[in-house]
């Protein structure tokens, strides 16, 4: 059961990153990798007054244990997030194409490099979301950013539009976990007496 999901380990010296020619990574969320080289990117925007990067490691972690799968065959927890802008000095096919890259060394010491290549559909509607779980995960992102922005800012009317907003996407994606969040916004705009 559970035992060897937390004793056995499947690799070490685990990395990965993300390539893009035809994209600009502007942030990355998910790990602490990706929060690191988020920073990274905002400190050279500081600097240069260039906001994205073709290139960045988002995960990077000494031992990597398996998790459980659910009787549909899922998992469930983390994901890696990387919000993208499109580089409009590239040609069409090149601002579709993403590359994935993970490299490990497994239980035997051997060293692998593994490249996925994803293609966004080239009539794929802008925001592109592969399904409900990466739908999840960016509104869960946005939810952070509009929590953080009332707590600078105290606007309720941008609070109080994210609120419908949230409601929208929450019906979408039909994830009732979602529902706390919602009312911890309604808890904040209305707290009771």
């Amino acid at each position: 059961g559970d035992f060897d999901y937390s004793v056995f380990p499947i690799a070490f010296d685990c990395k990965m990153s993300v390539e893009s020619t035809g994209f600009g990574i502007v942030e990355a969320y998910g790990s602490q990798e990706a929060e690191k080289s988020s920073r990274s990117i905002a400190a050279a925007a500081g600097q240069q007054q260039q906001q994205q990067q073709h290139s960045i490691e988002i995960l990077n972690t000494g031992t990597l244990f398996p998790s459980a799968r659910d009787e549909r065959g899922m998992t469930r927890g983390g994901i890696l997030l990387i919000k993208l802008v499109k580089d409009v000095s590239q040609t069409e096919a090149e601002r579709r194409r993403i590359d994935v890259i993970r490299r490990f060394v497994d239980r035997e010491g051997m060293k692998h490099e593994e490249r996925d290549t994803i293609v966004i559909p080239e009539n794929a509607q802008l925001p592109y979301y592969e399904n409900a779980s990466v739908r999840k995960a960016v509104l869960l992102v946005r939810f952070v950013e509009a929590m953080r922005m009332f707590i600078r800012t105290h606007d309720r009317v941008a609070l109080e539009a994210f609120v419908e907003h949230f409601k929208v996407e929450s019906a979408v994606i039909g994830d009732k976990t979602l529902e706390k969040d919602l009312n911890a916004m309604r808890d904040i705009l209305e707290p009771s007496h």
